[in-house]
């Protein structure tokens, strides 16, 4: 049965951890658009494939090209919704003894009958019902006296919709005899079943079944916590490799943060990458390997006129004019609001986003963002999108200007620290237009990338890479400055002078060199500071 799947249709289950072995026990094939239009009795945008339900003439499609993200399996037309019994649930109808274990889709059900569960799956949350009854495919499994689990996506944590279809259809089983259990997930580790035994295996799977909790009165949603492994056992699990929209910047379902001081052009830079992403281009900024997504732009700040402007002339040499990015001016958004959030995610839903840019991350609520506890109310429901949408976040920060008591500039004090502490990459912009270095200050996920430089065209407003940024005074340059004095000792006042009368470096840079220095000491004995190089660990009259 496998070799009727074309490949790419074979590795759309291998990606959910589904084996060869395990797909050939049922009836699942490629099917082409016009084949997949006759038997379901309208046409879909492509071919794709299908599974037929055991022992029925009912089947799911999944086209190559769904009508939009919410909908990306389709049944035939003026059918019924049917339950997909796996083999294993199947031949355990007689015995009782054995639980059955009910989750959304097929895909899911293939993972579990996989790890050893007898499972069921009904294709949504309220499709074990129709016309405001017990769906008569379910009235016909024996649940007398059987424990049955509910494994309902992970996303229900967010959604109301989703419990309140639980905790009916529990009611449901329990009228049909069953003993309930409820399932928690955690959206840590995948939305369904199948993405969670991928991630964690079946041994540290079997945990959430042990804790499932009982159908009743007083039920909580509470996330059982995985015990710890050893490190062999963590070592040998299949976890998947990160991915990336913007590579090395901007991770899938990650967080990400652009920020500067005014002026610098953070809000440009983000614009550039939006249009990168949404376009699908190979690169951004000559550097970083890109993946198509669908894109919304929050301008929280900049204004309707000024943002066209801007977009303008981004797009005017790009003749598809970026469809996949979508554009809103809100001016004074609430992200913590209940209206706001339930506006914000039938967006998020309808135009399908991958990648939501919040620009500046400081206007999206009303809290204090030196507030450790407010910023952490905001950075808790991002968490929240990210889970339930399945979205990456890139959001712009804006730094507080320099003054007397903080020279440099830069982030704010203990909001802004909560802020980095949750994100994946942290990316800074210092500098001028003409030259703006470009600096990693966090990488949650490999190496950081090195400080580059960039310039913004005046005539394109595209941000341009001219080269790596290499430090200009070093160690070496240290070095050599102690050298031009052919002395074993250096009074430092001396060398900063002669540091500056050979413009290699100002008193900072070279104060900085000498505190990090592994080479030099500093003899403190006198009034005037020398500063001396370090001895060996051993003289050569030792070395004998």
């Amino acid at each position: 049965m496998v070799a009727t799947l074309l490949p790419q249709h074979l590795e759309d289950f291998r990606k959910s951890g589904i084996t060869d072995a395990s797909v050939a026990k049922y009836d699942i094939s490629s099917v082409s658009q016009g084949e997949a239009s006759e038997a379901l009795g309208f046409r879909p945008l492509s071919g794709g494939w299908a599974l037929r339900y055991p022992g029925s003439e009912f089947f799911k499609f999944k086209p190559d090209t769904p009508f939009n993200k919410e909908t990306k399996y389709l049944s035939p037309k003026d059918t019924t919704q049917e339950l997909f019994v796996t083999h294993l649930a199947s031949g355990a109808h007689d015995d009782t003894s054995e639980p059955y274990y009910f989750c959304e889709g097929e895909k899911k059900c293939l993972a579990l009958e996989q790890a050893g569960y007898a499972a069921i799956g009904v294709s949504g949350v309220w499709n074990w019902k129709s016309r405001g009854h017990i769906n008569e495919y379910l009235s016909q499994i024996n649940l007398m006296g059987r424990e049955c689990y509910i494994i309902f996506d992970s996303d229900k944590c967010f959604n109301g919709h989703v419990k309140t279809a639980e905790k009916r259809f529990a009611e449901a089983l329990t009228s049909l005899g069953a003993k309930v259990k409820i399932v928690n997930l955690d959206p840590e580790f995948g939305k369904g079943a199948d993405d969670q035994l991928l991630r964690l295996g079946i041994a540290d799977f079997r945990y959430y079944i042990d804790e499932a909790q009982d159908y009743g009165p007083g039920l909580k949603y509470e996330i059982p916590q995985l015990p710890p492994v050893s490190l062999p056992q963590f070592l040998a699990k299949d976890i998947p490799p990160v991915e990336y929209y913007v590579r090395g910047l901007l991770s899938k379902q990650g967080k990400t943060m652009i920020s500067a001081q005014a002026n610098i052009g953070k809000s440009l830079f983000v614009q550039n990458l939006s249009i990168a992403i949404a376009l699908g281009k190979a690169k951004a900024l000559d550097k970083f390997d890109v993946t198509h997504a669908k894109v919304l732009y929050l301008d929280l700040e900049m204004g309707e006129s000024a943002l066209m402007q801007r977009y303008q002339i981004l797009c005017k040499d790009e003749p598809t004019k970026a469809p996949d990015l979508f554009v809103k001016y809100i001016p004074a958004p609430d992200f913590l609001d209940r209206e706001f959030q339930a506006t914000l995610e039938n967006w998020l839903t309808t135009r399908s986003i991958n990648v939501l840019i919040i620009d500046p991350l400081g206007n999206a609520w009303s809290g204090d963002e030196n507030d450790k506890q407010e910023v952490g109310q905001l950075t808790a429901y991002l968490n929240t999108l990210i889970a339930k949408h399945q979205i990456s976040i890139l959001a712009v920060h804006h730094w507080r200007k320099a003054s007397k008591d903080f020279k440099a500039g830069g982030e704010m004090a203990a909001g802004s620290y909560k802020w980095a502490a949750w994100l994946d990459y942290h990316v800074t912009l210092a500098g001028a237009p003409d030259s703006i270095t470009i600096t990693c200050e966090k990488s949650r996920h490999g190496m950081r990338f090195k400080p580059f430089l960039a310039k913004i065209n005046t005539n394109t407003l595209q941000f341009e890479y001219l080269t790596d940024f290499e430090k200009k005074f070093t160690q070496d340059t240290l070095a050599q400055l102690f050298d031009d004095f052919r002395a074993d000792r250096v009074s430092i006042p001396g060398l900063i002078n002669h540091a500056k009368e050979k413009k290699s470096g100002s008193e900072k840079t070279i104060r900085k060199l000498i505190a990090e220095s592994a080479a030099f000491e500093i003899d403190k004995t006198g009034k005037t500071h020398y500063l001396v190089k370090k001895q060996g660990l051993f003289d050569e009259t030792d070395l004998t």
